[in-house]
């Protein structure tokens, strides 16, 4: 096997998922590893990536255990229907009695229109232990990517910590290039405040994109949290699969 765009893709213990089988294939765009293999094989594979949400195979007729065929392990699950291609998605379920919200507010990550909530995200019940983070992301679904795990609520105190990444703190941004459509709401989106409504869009092709924030002055930085589409959307949702994120020192 081998990955996609040469890119380099985690491989974690499997912890093993049932899949549910649909005559259809999955979005052009979204790979992260193929190769010619099994279908054991590759269910293995898919269950060692933590993004790894779907397997999708050009077959016009019934699938043969033993047999290799070439597969596609996809950062996505939405399928679309078509009799010469089979997809297995990952049944997931989430992480139960797991919720996170801003410190100050109540406010969950369900992409909600603006409010009063401030401060960090943080963790409420069954939180995993700090550094076990990663290892529950493989079982289940948080409510978000937090590899390096999520404050508990229970431990914050004080006066919440501002966003300081809004243009309402004299912070500035930039992109490489503009989204000429609708979906694009211009750079200053990205920093208004607001994570529900309007998005930033760079363009989908001539290289690697790129999203430069700076701030008003030198800060300590707490916690980073990156908003992506609804999850409603989630067959755009692996466009940030691979992303870089670097803080720089001016």
């Amino acid at each position: 096997t081998k990955a996609a765009w040469g890119t380099h893709i985690k491989m974690s213990p499997a912890v093993a998922h049932s899949y549910t089988r649909y005559r259809g294939w999955v979005v052009m765009g979204s790979d992260l590893l193929n190769g010619t293999m099994s279908i054991g094989r590759a269910q293995e594979l898919c269950d060692a990536i933590p993004d790894c949400m779907s397997i999708t195979t050009a077959l016009g007729t019934g699938m043969v255990t033993s047999r290799k065929y070439p597969m596609l392990l996809k950062a996505s699950a939405t399928w679309f229907e078509d009799p010469a291609h089979l997809t297995l998605v990952k049944q997931r379920t989430p992480c139960h009695g797991v919720t996170y919200r801003r410190m100050n507010g109540g406010t969950r990550l369900a992409y909600e229109p603006a409010s009063s909530a401030t401060g960090p995200y943080c963790c409420e019940g069954a939180c995993p232990a700090e550094a076990a983070y990663h290892a529950r992301e493989e079982a289940c679904d948080l409510p978000a990517a937090s590899p390096l795990g999520v404050p508990r609520c229970l431990n914050l105190r004080g006066v919440p910590l501002r966003n300081l990444a809004l243009s309402s703190e004299g912070s500035s941004a930039a992109m490489s290039s503009a989204w000429p459509h609708a979906e694009n709401a211009g750079v200053q989106a990205a920093i208004d405040g607001r994570v529900a409504g309007s998005y930033v869009h760079t363009e989908c092709s001539g290289g690697p994109q790129w999203f430069n924030l700076t701030f008003a002055q030198p800060i300590a930085v707490h916690q980073v949290a990156l908003h992506n589409r609804p999850l409603s959307s989630n067959d755009l949702l692996y466009r940030l699969v691979g992303a870089r994120l670097s803080l720089h020192a001016s």
